[in-house]
């Protein structure tokens, strides 16, 4: 290993707080389902292989420590000191194995390969000392506990040699990676006002984000990337070793003690909340809607058969036991589905060197929880319906509840099988751990209202882009243009109103099926997502929010003055693309996009097959707005097929048949 490398890396992990950050982070926010059972409890943790080498002549070694050892300061992304108590396994060591472990650290994270160790231990006491670096360190994901190392004939260690899955010339490239990927994370979970919102942000992104990786654990997991920090957030897929080295890390750089604790076969976490200790499993989290195996106490833990852990993990457990459950996933957070309050698409937004001066400004929270109720028999389930819709509800209407055992469920079941709670038309369950989550399909002579062009994924990715946050005690006027669909302008006011922060609403007709509403907003929250679900929910089309004129040079995933999103700019002309226009065939796509009118403006089209690649390439690749649809574009070829253009991998060709339903977005270009 060069040395000139070793040292710049050194300066790297020091100085971490300089890092140079690109303006839009690599991280993932646009997350694929993972096909999984519910009933899956995957394991799959494979030990690191340590080779023995004996010394040709022994090797005299002092039986105690010369003075004091210089310790290498483990840092957070900040720069500031991880405190002694974070180090749950090197506590747990005695005088000589800390000694062991300080100079080994040294070495890691200097990303040295031969360690001469400062005083002579056991061969046991290597091993544990070994564990416990590995262990208390996810930051050095280059190492996954591989290793060769020499002895006397006595059985002392003498010296040993880290082996890394990644060599010297691909390392501060993944570090990099690495970097780029947590560090907004960190940040954003920074700012939420408590441990538990911190832990269920970063329990819940990697849950979403992770995917458990059967060929690494079929392929033996060789080389040990599956198995750390990296993989799962760099690769989103990894084993039970990289779920819990992950979280891990995060919480480290949060400020929460959190250990990676292992059995023979699994790994998981232990952590404390509140002054609290519990242990948390990531990995079986993962198939759960309402994470079942979150903030157990040691105790039910250690009931789970893979779950008992080693002799040093069994040190740290007995001497931080658990006291109570009052911060388990059901009492504290009650049947809140994973994922929600948050949206994560802050994270798309992520600027290193502006956000570290405004913290204040930083908006995490962009979507209501969805906490469903919670069930126990036939007779809360009527009257959480009851509760829920009165008797004026659609046909089809999809109830969720959760139920807590599987008892309550059968005797709920048998009571709908009788027709006594009401009329429905579908019932399904899926088993999370020790509890279920149930969609009852109702029934009614209540038709549900024509579908709108706006999609549920619009609304929580796209619209929170057309946002401002207001400001205590200071109205804010912001414009909502919508079309007449489900009622008239009055139905859309009174829709308004029926937000308590709204102060007034004014109606301004624009043309023939437009209007604007103009509404004064007097607190901080952020309305405008939720009034334009209610809108699309009661059949309202909607355009776009905000009528603002360009002032300045735009950039690309601006808002431009037509309400749309700047994806192309061309010296002193800049282009826009609307919201998504609904499915239509080509002829109809052209004139939905000529009469759009979005922000009043009427020079909206179809746009040609450069303009739709641009969209794709400047606004979908960069993640700021999230469709794997199929788009129509105006242009043609010589025999007259239409050009159209997958957004999920950016494939495009022409096509005979223009009687295809695709997706429509309308372009505008403005000067500024």
């Amino acid at each position: 290993m060069k040395k000139l490398f070793s040292k710049s890396f050194a300066a790297i992990i020091i100085s971490a707080c300089i890092f140079q950050v690109p303006a839009m982070a690599q991280v993932k926010t646009n997350f694929t389902p993972e096909i999984r059972t519910s009933g899956s409890k995957p394991t799959g943790l494979v030990s690191g292989e340590h080779i023995l080498e004996y010394n040709n002549v022994d090797v005299k070694m002092p039986k105690k420590t010369r003075g004091v050892i210089e310790r290498y300061k483990k840092l957070n992304i900040w720069g500031n000191e991880i405190p002694d108590s974070f180090l749950f396994f090197r506590n747990v060591l005695n005088k000589n194995q800390k000694a062991v472990y300080d100079v080994a650290y040294k070495a890691l994270m200097t990303n040295e390969e031969e360690v001469t160790l400062p005083v002579g231990i056991t061969k046991e006491e290597f091993f544990d000392t070994m564990h416990a670096l590995n262990y208390d360190n996810p930051e050095a994901f280059w190492w996954d506990d591989d290793y060769s190392y020499w002895t006397n004939s006595d059985e002392t260690v003498t010296k040993f040699v880290f082996k890394y899955w990644l060599n010297g010339s691909e390392l501060e490239q993944k570090y990099q990676e690495f970097w780029n990927a947590t560090t907004p994370i960190i940040y954003y979970a920074s700012n939420l006002p408590d441990d538990m919102s911190k832990i269920k942000y970063i329990h819940d992104y990697i849950c979403l984000s992770c995917e458990y990786n059967d060929d690494a654990v079929n392929s033996g997991n060789t080389g040990g990337k599956q198995q750390s920090a990296y993989s799962g957030s760099v690769e989103y897929k990894t084993i039970c070793g990289g779920y819990s080295a992950l979280f891990q890390y995060y919480m480290q750089q949060l400020g929460i003690p959190c250990a990676k604790i292992r059995s023979t076969e699994h790994a998981w976490n232990f952590l404390q909340v509140n002054g609290q200790y519990y242990q948390m499993d990531i990995t079986w989290n993962d198939a759960d809607l309402i994470p079942t195996y979150y903030n157990l106490t040691h105790e039910e833990m250690q009931k789970i058969n893979s779950h008992t852990p080693w002799d040093l993990e069994k040190k740290i457990i007995d001497s931080h036991p658990s006291t109570n459950k009052q911060m388990s996933y059901l009492q504290y957070f009650g049947a809140l589905l994973e994922g929600s309050p948050y949206t994560y698409q802050e994270l798309n937004n992520y600027d290193y060197k502006e956000n570290c001066d405004k913290t204040d400004e930083i908006k995490i929270y962009t979507n209501e929880p969805k906490i469903l109720p919670i069930v126990k028999n036939a007779e809360e389930l009527k009257a959480a319906i009851k509760k829920t819709y009165g008797s004026d509800y659609y046909d089809g209407t999809v109830f969720t509840f959760f139920v807590p055992t599987l008892d309550d469920l059968n005797g709920i079941y048998e009571r709908l099988g009788s027709g006594d709670i009401c009329q429905w038309k579908d019932v399904t369950s899926s088993y999370t751990g020790k509890s279920l989550v149930c969609s009852l399909t109702l029934a009614s002579s209540k038709m549900q209202p024509e579908e709108t062009n706006v999609t549920d994924t619009q609304i929580n990715t796209e619209i929170p882009r057309y946002l401002g946050t207001t400001t205590n005690n200071v109205e804010i006027i912001s414009s909502i243009y919508v079309t007449l669909g489900g009622g008239d302008s009055k139905d859309a006011k009174k829709a308004a109103k029926s937000f308590s922060n709204v102060a007034a609403v004014n109606v301004k007709n624009l043309e023939d099926g437009l209007f604007e509403l103009v509404l004064s907003v007097t607190d901080e929250t952020e309305i405008r997502p939720a009034l334009a679900k209610k809108f699309i929910e009661e059949g309202f089309n909607l355009f776009e929010i905000r009528n603002t004129e360009a002032t300045s040079a735009p950039k690309i995933g601006d808002i431009g003055p037509g309400g749309g999103i700047v994806f192309y700019i061309d010296g002193k002309k800049a282009y826009e693309c609307s919201l998504v226009l609904g499915q239509k065939d080509w002829e109809d796509a052209k004139t939905t996009c000529k009469n759009y009118r979005g922000s009043g403006k009427s020079d909206w089209n179809l746009p040609t097959k450069e303009q739709l690649d641009y969209i794709y390439q400047n606004l979908k690749k960069a993640g700021i707005i999230s469709d794997d649809t199929w788009y129509w574009a105006s242009s043609y070829n010589d025999d007259g097929n239409a050009w159209v253009q997958n957004f999920k991998d950016g494939e495009h060709f022409y096509t005979p048949d223009k009687s295809y339903t695709l997706s429509v977005r309308a372009v505008r270009s403005f000067n500024y």
